[in-house]
Order: C-alpha cells, then sequence, then structure tokens
C-alpha cells in the first residue's frame, strides 16, 4: 500500500528504489524497516532465505544481500517491511 507522505518524515531507514518526478512532486519508493511498526521479534529474519536481516534494536535489512523474495514482508505479523512510496512536493 502506497503511502503519501515527505520523505523526511519516515521512519525508513534504507532507500533502495529509485525516484521520479511528476506533477510538481518528486516520488520515491523505498524497501526497508519502518522502525516505528518493528517490534523485533525476529520472525522475518528465521524466513529470509539470504539471511540479511540484522536486529539493532529493530529490524535492519542488509540491501547489499537481499534477494527482495519478500519473505520477511510477508512474515511480518505487523507489516513494518515493505515497499512504499513516499513523496515531496519540489521546490520546497
Amino acid at each position: 500500500m502506497n503511502e503519501k507522505r515527505v520523505l523526511d518524515d519516515a521512519a525508513m531507514k534504507q532507500v533502495s528504489g529509485g525516484s521520479y518526478e511528476k506533477d510538481g512532486y518528486r516520488y520515491y519508493e523505498v524497501f526497508g524497516v519502518d522502525e516505528n511498526l518493528c517490534t523485533a521479534c525476529e520472525l522475518c529474519g528465521t524466513v529470509c532465505p539470504a539471511d540479511c536481516i540484522s536486529f539493532t534494536p529493530y529490524a535492519k535489512i542488509d540491501l547489499n544481500y537481499c534477494v527482495y523474495c519478500g519473505c520477511c514482508e510477508g512474515e511480518c505479523p505487523v507489516c513494518a517491511i515493505g515497499w512504499k512510496t513516499f513523496s515531496e512536493k519540489i521546490g520546497e
């Protein structure tokens, strides 16, 4: 599900997707862990085939090794992991 928030307000810590501009806004595709939602239950780490998730103190995905399989996203009971779209008005 896409969220429309200013990127500076995002709790997402890793940007891996691209960005694009449309109708006076810049949009960012972001994959990572929302630290405000993560409960550090470590379920995502148990299903990750790339073993690229650490907990310091919340889940953190090392995107250098992530294979984007979605296992962690599907396992997260609070939906703290996934792709989100953030936007900011250009020129502000």
